[in-house]
């Protein structure tokens, strides 16, 4: 006798049920367990944006293989990013990674062999890609930098007897620095920042081959 599958359900409805909550609790404890694990490997780490030319490059930060594209979780620190692909030239780099300094990592390598330079001749969008990206990237820096530090806007000052510059630390901390061809003329450097309405106090201050007389900034 041949049943209708509505006999076989009302049947093994039971089972059928049972097997449902099970596969559910299996895929809702694998769903937690890799969302703790990501968690677990990301915790005190930063996002570092990465993307590289050509997208199947070996990218490395310190010890750590990671994909080309996407996303990197990244210990805060400096670390030494390199870039490789066989026929390109790699490249090394810097990577400093913190809050205030919101670190990237895009790279377009180029190529030295006959075959990696025609590849490049022929995916000039993923190196223009690239490209712009890091001058967006670029923008974005300037415009948080300029509004986090407005003194830059007046930097670098020259005079004949006195200059004025900075150093940057990262977005948020700059240090500025001082030359004057003596004592009376650093102190004249000072003036000018308090006459445009900036207190030198309120940030490092560094005096080639003199000792500042402003003292430590207060933290």
């Amino acid at each position: 006798m041949q049943y209708e599958p509505a006999y076989y359900i009302g049947k093994y409805r039971r089972h059928i049920l049972v097997s449902l909550i099970v596969c559910v609790a299996a895929i809702a404890t694998l769903t937690i367990y890799t969302q703790w694990k990501n968690a677990a490997q990301r915790a005190g780490k930063l996002a570092v944006p990465v993307e590289v030319v050509p997208r199947d490059a070996t990218v490395k930060i310190g010890e750590q293989a990671i994909t080309s594209r996407g996303t990197a979780w990244i210990a805060p620190g400096e670390h030494t990013a390199t870039v490789s692909r066989d026929g390109f030239e790699s490249q090394t780099r810097t990577l400093r990674v913190s809050a205030d300094a919101e670190p990237y990592l895009y790279i377009a390598l180029v190529g030295e062999t006959n075959d990696a330079k025609k590849w490049q001749d022929s995916h000039q969008s993923d190196y223009q890609r690239i490209e712009l990206l890091t001058v967006q990237k670029a923008r974005d820096y300037n415009t948080r930098f300029k509004s986090n530090n407005p003194i830059v806007n007046i930097l670098p000052i020259k005079d004949p007897y006195y200059s004025i510059d900075y150093r940057n630390y990262d977005d948020k901390t700059i240090e500025l620095i001082i030359d004057g061809t003596s004592p009376r003329y650093r102190q004249v450097a000072i003036d000018l920042l308090r006459k445009k309405g900036y207190e030198p106090t309120d940030f490092r201050v560094t005096y080639d081959n003199f000792t500042n007389p402003l003292g430590e900034k207060n933290e």
